[in-house]
């Protein structure tokens, strides 16, 4: 029954994918797969959970930890941002600075918001398929609401401005806010889910701005893309 229902929210989550690739068409489709990012956001994921935010609780932060702690009671802005937001965001950070960025197949602007997503949804799916066997049916599409949409925009953020580093003469400055803005973005995301009890109240008015943003972002990036491609026409006709 567990290996139904898992194979059922896969699809479910493939679906998602679809979606999201669909609304955010760039103006070429790009040529590195989207499932093969995909599956590196899934991996890393895991990755996440078994070393790296283990390094990050219990060895190379526990200072900074103690001083987060201090400044709440439950500690919450320590587990929003330091124990949650930067170890998944530096994964999927790292995953397009490494595949990605450097590859010739990344060739406009928009690229970097479908292998955003893509990434992001990878690492999402994981997440889920923990949720459905710990928490079961309930929890895993409970998750696929907020969760997984959120993590989607993280991915637009985060490839949005990764696409502006590539094409643009201040590469270091927006190579740096593709990690702080979607680091600061899920931060504030878990820290909500975190300290309001009422919770719902403040999450709908913030995903309905995160989803705001991150459709300005999109549409940005289809004309930066325009451009792009609009100054290599140029440039070729010129020779």
């Amino acid at each position: 029954m567990k290996t139904k229902l898992c194979t059922d929210h896969l699809i479910f989550t493939k679906s998602e994918v679809s979606i999201c690739l669909f609304f955010c068409q760039p103006a070429s489709p790009p040529d590195l797969p989207c499932y093969a990012i995909f599956i590196c956001g899934t991996s890393l994921s895991l990755s996440r959970y078994l070393l790296l935010q283990k390094c990050f609780y219990t060895v190379r932060l526990s200072r900074c930890r103690s001083c987060f702690c201090s400044l709440s009671s439950n500690g919450s802005i320590w587990h929003a941002f330091l124990h949650s937001a930067l170890p998944e965001e530096i994964c999927k950070w790292l995953c397009l600075a490494a595949i990605v960025f450097f590859n010739r197949e990344f060739d406009e602007p928009f690229d970097g918001i479908v292998y955003g997503v893509s990434v992001s949804l990878g690492f999402a799916t994981f997440e889920n398929i923990l949720s459905l066997f710990s928490g079961g049916v309930d929890l895993a599409f409970g998750r696929a609401l907020l969760p997984v949409s959120s993590h989607a925009i993280f991915g637009v953020m985060m490839g949005f401005y990764m696409g502006k580093s590539r094409f643009s003469p201040r590469k270091k400055c927006w190579f740096l806010f593709s990690f702080i803005v979607p680091v600061i973005l899920h931060g504030f995301y878990d820290w909500i889910m975190l300290t309001q009890q009422k919770w719902l109240y403040f999450m709908v008015p913030f995903m309905l701005g995160l989803w705001w943003l991150g459709l300005k972002k999109a549409k940005q990036a289809h004309s930066l893309s325009a451009e792009h491609f609009a100054q290599d026409a140029a440039g070729t006709q010129q020779l």
